[in-house]
């Protein structure tokens, strides 16, 4: 038996199309849209390509429940204080600057596309900024 997913044309776009790149984003949504047949396809490379990504969204989306899930059972974890860690300038909202600064507190030194690219995983309005509800 075969499971159809159905998601929001804004959703499907928010996984595909990234906030930190506004030209591209605004190219491919505002590209004029035209009729499709009932019987035409996507080119095979194309559809395996979007398969693939969607798997591997999936794959991750449920990886990172499981160790959510974790991370909120054990007793010396609170969300807020985390985030609060993270908003080190009570901004009440994560950037992707104030991202890095935790992490190098961490001692981790991630690059500026690793750091879009966590922001924009968690970020669902694409303003690339986390509010606590987006957190």
């Amino acid at each position: 038996m075969k499971t159809i997913l159905l998601t929001s044309i804004f959703s499907f776009l928010q996984m595909l199309l990234p906030c930190d790149q506004p030209y591209l984003r605004a190219q491919a949504t505002q590209r004029s849209s035209y009729e499709v047949n009932s019987d035409e396809k996507l080119p095979y490379d194309v559809e395996r390509a979007l398969k693939v990504l969607i798997q591997k969204e999936l794959k991750m989306a449920i990886q990172s429940e499981m160790l959510k899930q974790q991370l909120a059972c054990r007793y010396d974890f609170n969300i807020d204080s985390f985030y609060m860690e993270i908003d080190d300038c009570n901004l009440k909202y994560i950037c992707s600057s104030s991202l890095k600064r935790f992490l190098v507190k961490c001692q981790i030194y991630p690059n500026d596309e690793l750091l879009f690219a966590l922001v924009r995983r968690l970020d669902l309005d694409s303003d690339a900024k986390l509010t606590r509800a987006e957190f």
